[in-house]
């Protein structure tokens, strides 16, 4: 293949599509252009670093299912130090009398769920009192060591002829003449113009306002999650499991000998300028102190907001554009980001390359989708 492509965006989805490109061979007609100095400064930056893939979307749940495996059995450049720690998951969520998740199914089928009892939910996690009235053990799910794992893609995509560039900012396109609308490249800030066969937004929660230059409606919505670090807590046990209620709406887990913790919020928000709501600081002390009797009242250390950026149906888009030739779409990953990432970026490539790829997951994450809404996680 000898298509040039270009890769607006240098998160965790566009370093990972990168690699995956630099794998199939292609990796010297790749260009990967990041706006800020550094790889990952955003989304990818600010998350909870959970893998978690007990999500209603099928196809959200198939990449992250997919992700997992790849981060428990990473390639061998990759094999320096583990990229999950297998804490596991307690999920409490619904009620007695309430239809089963849509999730269970795969999870059952994958060996990779156990509905437990208030006394085994005490035993895994003993601070954590849920308000869902079912609860789940979910082994497999863990911590993502992201910071490493980006490190890695970035390095392999490099050593197979990527370039990646930091600091380019693309604001604008260049589209061809004529009755067919194709784009063929981008103009950054600096003036200078780049071509290309093939330009991938894997921009995170710039991705709308791009589209917006292409007149194209994107269904995403940029929102705005809140984060804490508590201070150290000597009730704080550091081999704890992740802890998340869907039905309060907050989840938890070990970190620097305290606990990170989100209240589950959500805002619509502009992307920059990024600034936390002190308002989410008194949700998070109240939800705490109910859910996580047991740590007492905890300090915060550390609070901050981060970037999720949703569609209407809480799958990403992924794909070719249905009105553009030569646009291809890796964004709206809301808060599944980290747990999908490896899968969603080979998938790409594999799409990209010409390659041979799972039909009903192409269709069900295809920007062309016909859209059944769903609430976001």
């Amino acid at each position: 293949m000898s298509q040039r492509i270009l890769i607006i965006g240098g998160g965790m989805a566009g370093t990972s599509l990168a690699w995956w490109l630099g794998e199939s061979g292609v990796g010297r007609h790749t260009v990967l252009l990041e706006r800020e100095k550094l790889l990952g400064q955003h989304a990818t930056g600010q998350n909870a670093a959970i893998l978690r893939s007990a999500v209603t979307p099928w196809a959200t749940r198939a990449l992250a299912h997919e992700t997992g495996r790849f981060l428990r059995h990473p390639p061998k450049d990759f094999s320096d130090a583990p990229l999950l720690k297998e804490r596991g998951l307690v999920l409490a969520e619904g009620a007695e009398g309430d239809p089963l998740p849509a999730w269970l199914e795969d999870h059952l089928e994958w060996n990779a769920v156990e509905s437990i009892t208030p006394t085994r939910q005490r035993q895994l996690a003993p601070h954590f009192n849920p308000e869902g009235e079912r609860c789940w053990w979910i082994p497999s799910a863990g911590e993502i060591e992201v910071a490493r794992l980006l490190e890695r893609f970035a390095f392999g995509a490099r050593r197979a002829g990527v370039r990646i560039e930091t600091g380019r900012e693309v604001v604008d396109w260049i589209t061809s003449s004529g009755p067919e609308r194709r784009l063929t490249g981008v103009r950054l800030a600096d003036g200078e113009e780049l071509e290309a066969d093939v330009v991938v937004v894997a921009a995170g929660a710039w991705a709308p306002s791009l589209s917006a230059r292409l007149s194209i409606a994107t269904p995403m919505r940029v929102t705005r999650r809140h984060l804490m670090v508590s201070a150290p807590a000597q009730d704080v046990c550091s081999e704890w499991p992740v802890v998340w209620d869907d039905r309060a709406g907050l989840y938890a887990r070990p970190e620097s000998s305290g606990l990170l913790v989100s209240a589950c919020d959500i805002s619509e928000v502009q992307p920059e300028p990024l600034i936390a709501d002190p308002d989410v600081r008194q949700l998070l002390a109240e939800k705490a102190l109910r859910i996580l009797p047991s740590c007492g009242d905890l300090s915060m250390a550390h609070f901050w907001p981060g970037l999720r950026t949703l569609t209407d149906d809480d799958v990403p888009w992924l794909g070719q554009d249905a009105e553009v030739a030569g646009l291809f779409w890796l964004a709206g990953f809301g808060g599944h980001g980290m747990s999908v990432c490896a899968a969603a970026g080979q998938l790409a490539a594999d799409m990209l390359c010409g390659h041979s790829t799972n039909e009903e997951l192409q269709a069900a994450l295809a920007p062309s989708r016909q859209v059944a809404v769903a609430a976001p996680l």
